[in-house]
């Protein structure tokens, strides 16, 4: 499994098990999925044989759907990716450690919010800084690939891997320099 975080703001992950492409490309070997921003936040989707299929219901859908859910896994691997990839040294400046709040409803939009808590209260996760929603979507993404991974590995009744590479290009690009001088990947060995 392997997860690209791009320097323009979209990721590329690949997983060995599972062919996103089976419709449009002729070979076995299967393509990474490229979510732009957008599509990292709101989903992506594709045509298969004509039917639009989700590949991903996004990071708004699912935290609320990780959040509420009554299999906890997934939302409690979530809050301790975030926290791991949470900026050094900050658990009593004005950002702290990156949590979730309680959803929030917005005008103009009909879904549920996710929120994170800040020392001033909590926001929508839309409203954070660039660096803080960068560093959800990766820690979104991160979980959003080992759920579909294990899904996947179970519907092809193989066991799911144990390893993920996470690639982070000009990662001094879109950070807080205290995050840019963290080693912070090396945190995430979470036992799945």
């Amino acid at each position: 499994m392997l997860i690209y975080a791009r320097v323009d703001g979209a990721f590329a992950v690949w997983d060995p098990v599972r062919d996103y492409w089976a419709e449009s490309v002729k070979t076995k070997t299967s393509k990474p999925l490229i979510f732009t921003r957008d599509e990292i936040w709101n989903g992506l989707q594709y045509n298969i044989g004509g039917k639009v299929t989700f590949l991903s219901n996004g990071l708004i859908s699912d935290w609320i759907l990780w959040q509420n859910s009554p299999e906890r896994e997934p939302f409690e691997t979530f809050k301790r990716v975030l926290k791991q990839l949470s900026p050094p040294g900050l658990e009593k400046g004005d950002l702290g450690l990156l949590e979730p709040g309680k959803p929030t409803r917005l005008s103009n939009d009909s879904r549920w919010m996710p929120t994170i808590k800040h020392s001033y209260g909590e926001i929508p996760i839309i409203y954070a800084s660039a660096g803080v929603r960068r560093i959800v979507a990766l820690a979104y993404l991160i979980v959003w690939a080992w759920e579909e991974h294990k899904t996947q590995s179970k519907l092809i009744r193989k066991p799911p891997q144990r390893r993920m590479v996470i690639l982070v290009d000009e990662i001094e690009a879109h950070l807080h320099p205290q995050w840019q001088r963290n080693d912070y990947l090396p945190k995430l060995a979470i036992q799945y």
